[in-house]
């Protein structure tokens, strides 16, 4: 069995308007620690981080403004065919596009309590939104009269309902406009926020890492503990599936280093790793460790 590790790392984070948050801007070399006063926002910090990668849902108390959205942006570097392994194939096909020189930046935004929020890429979009393909979308929304469908090229687009002769479909319109926007000059482009394709959303999430978000201390007793739902259990936990694929040649090299090994798992009581999506190679999904005061750490072979 080939184990592939993964070397995907988070470069850069933006968080906007989430709790006392008002504007964050940082980039994180591969050891990041965030150090600052007491509610200077350094747990904000990774609750946004931790917010993004679970999908999880935004609260009336996350909008610092509720009349603004809230936004998080990361961007990811080190991304190698090994992390796009994890992605099954009909989706790896979709994303590879994106992802530039190892890079992915992906960012979500949230309009309101309850909504796990819109994911989007973040890449070379044209300066003019009308050839954004939200807008392009709005104007071709269905259920709408073939009268009202005619008034939004008109007004939308007035040189693609110039062009078109006849009766105006869709497919004629999605045609004009993706030649419109394959005429486009580079000085035409700015970077900004590209919608991923419909369920993609879903589908890149076995790509990013797996956060495991540990609160500051508050009971020392209980987190030394070493269960896998106490915080010192689960840094063991982590820290023994990094070398749990060794063990079987650790335990030939002497009687009391594989007894000594053997009791520590038990009693910590860790997880067996998630199954190999392959029976020939494993793309290890990285996993990120953050702790108010602490580093975000990807996980290292």
């Amino acid at each position: 069995m080939i184990i592939l590790w993964s070397t995907m790392r988070l470069e850069h984070i933006t968080i906007d308007n989430f709790r006392g948050l008002s504007h964050v801007d940082m980039s994180f070399s591969r050891f990041g620690c965030l150090i600052g006063e007491n509610n200077a926002g350094k747990s904000s910090v990774f609750q946004a981080l931790n917010m993004f990668l679970r999908s999880s849902s935004a609260l009336d108390t996350d909008f610092l403004n509720p009349a603004q959205p809230i936004r998080i942006e990361l961007t990811f570097a080190g991304i190698s065919s090994a992390d796009l392994q994890r992605l099954e194939e009909s989706h790896r096909s979709r994303i590879e596009p994106v992802v530039t020189d190892g890079r992915l930046t992906l960012a979500r935004t949230y309009k309101g309590a309850g909504g796990k929020g819109t994911m989007w890429v973040v890449r070379e979009v044209p300066s003019d939104p009308r050839f954004h393909k939200g807008v392009l979308e709005e104007v071709l929304k269905p259920k709408i009269s073939t009268e009202e469908l005619e008034a939004n090229v008109r007004h939308t687009y007035p040189e693609i309902f110039a062009e078109l002769s006849g009766k105006i479909s869709r497919a004629a319109v999605r045609r004009e406009w993706s030649e419109c926007v394959a005429t486009l000059g580079r000085d035409e482009y700015t970077t900004g926020d590209d919608p991923l394709m419909t369920g993609l959303d879903r589908s890149v999430a076995p790509l990013l890492p797996e956060p495991i978000y540990i609160p500051a201390v508050k009971e020392l007793n209980d987190d030394l503990k070493t269960g896998s739902t106490a915080t010192f259990g689960r840094l063991l936990s982590i820290l023994f599936e990094d070398i749990e694929h060794q063990l079987p040649q650790l335990e030939g090299t002497g009687s009391t280093d594989s007894n000594r090994t053997r009791d520590t798992a038990s009693s910590a009581d860790f997880r067996s790793p998630p199954p190999s999506p392959s029976a020939h190679s494993t793309s290890t999904r990285p996993r990120s460790i953050a702790t108010p005061g602490s580093a975000y750490l990807p996980k290292r072979p």
